[in-house]
């Protein structure tokens, strides 16, 4: 007799040869006895769902199944963003059974996956929604079992990061990673960015963070109350600028390397920018060179004939100073607490030339303070 568990935890005996498949053999209750009620032991076995009796004279079997247990199959997470061309993990954390896992994404036009050990990866292929199955196969004492996983793919942004921040004093955050250098970022549409701002000598140590040019957080606009920070949410291409006048070493390093001064381009001369100002702040100086604002140490080879934007302003008490060559080009008049002035020189390369750029809170020097090293080779 075949003897199948139902769902109450009793047995009872099925007509049928076949036994489902959601049943697992149970040897401990199975066996078989001779026409005396003896015990045959051994006569009896199971096999890849085949049963085998071995026996030279009449016997009486009873063959045991039991329901199989659900799989119990659970994800890290079982929803989240992806960008356009790029991928996002998440981890099986419980898989009762041990089965092999498998994973198919709904629409493979929206997004893919593919799984390696406990670990689904997910590539967004275009903007829109689907859904990912994960599956642990059927175990022979567990059932399958599937769960699904809402994936949304969304378009991609571009992140210019300008100018040099400081790790300790003014960077930003995507996830874990942790920004405060030059550098281009691809990120999904609505990832969230979040910005750092701190001074460990609010009289002299000053920062301040732009997006797009509008100022978001800065040290002056509270100096007694640090660190400050801001939040923002990805919508679309965004230029970030970076700045803090505590440029010793174990700050916000110049990091901007040699420039080979034998191997200049033709029709090219060296631009030297020195010094460090807030001019991006609102008062100091700095200077456009072909679309780029520069207010701290940098060198570049440009075209004779560039035009170079010199801003000197005036505000907060504070005024800055643009100086070419040793000559000062852009320099506001106006003084007092409440002044406000800007002044701007156009000033077109023909050689070689250096910029010094100056006021606005610029902090006391240090080793590696508003300068950089050029270095022949």
């Amino acid at each position: 007799a075949i003897m199948l568990e139902q769902s109450d935890g009793t047995y009872k005996e099925s007509n049928e040869s076949i036994f489902p498949s959601n049943m697992m053999f149970n040897s401990e209750k199975s066996g078989c006895i001779d026409k005396e009620g003896n015990e045959l032991v051994n006569s009896l076995t199971y096999s890849n769902g085949l049963i085998t009796i071995e026996t030279n004279k009449t016997i009486y079997c009873y063959v045991y199944f039991d329901r199989k247990e659900n799989g119990n199959l659970t994800l890290s997470e079982t929803s989240g963003e992806v960008g356009k061309g790029s991928t996002h993990t998440f981890t099986v954390t419980n898989n009762v059974s041990g089965g092999a896992l498998s994973v198919i994404s709904n629409d493979n036009n929206i997004a893919t996956a593919s799984v390696s050990g406990n670990t689904v990866t997910i590539t967004g292929v275009s903007e829109g929604s689907t859904t990912i199955t994960v599956t642990s196969a059927e175990t022979s004492n567990y059932l399958s079992s599937s769960v699904t996983y809402n994936v949304t793919v969304n378009a991609m942004a571009t992140i210019l990061v300008e100018n040099y921040g400081s790790e300790e004093l003014a960077y930003f955050t995507i996830g874990e990673t942790k920004y405060s250098s030059p550098t281009t970022i691809s990120v999904p549409i609505g990832t969230i960015i979040n910005f750092y701002i701190s001074s460990d000598n609010p009289v002299y140590a000053a920062g301040y963070i732009n997006i797009n040019g509008e100022q978001v957080v800065s040290t002056l606009d509270d100096p007694s109350s640090m660190p400050r920070s801001y939040s923002y949410t990805v919508a679309g291409n965004i230029t970030i600028s970076l700045s803090t006048n505590r440029q010793e070493t174990g700050y916000g390093k110049f990091e901007v390397g040699n420039i080979n001064i034998t191997e200049v381009p033709e029709g090219h001369v060296l631009v030297n920018i020195t010094g460090y100002s807030y001019g991006l702040g609102g008062y100091g100086s700095y200077v456009n060179i072909n679309g780029t604002t520069y207010s701290n140490a940098s060198a570049m080879f440009v075209p004779i004939g560039t035009v170079i934007q010199c801003i000197a302003l005036q505000g907060k008490g504070v005024g800055g100073t643009v100086t070419v060559n040793g000559t000062v080009v852009a320099q506001p008049q106006t003084t007092g607490s409440n002044a406000v002035e800007t002044v701007t020189y156009d000033y077109t390369v023909s050689g070689n030339i250096g910029i010094t750029l100056a006021g606005g809170a610029a902090g006391p020097s240090g080793p590696n303070y508003g300068t950089i090293v050029i270095t022949e080779q």
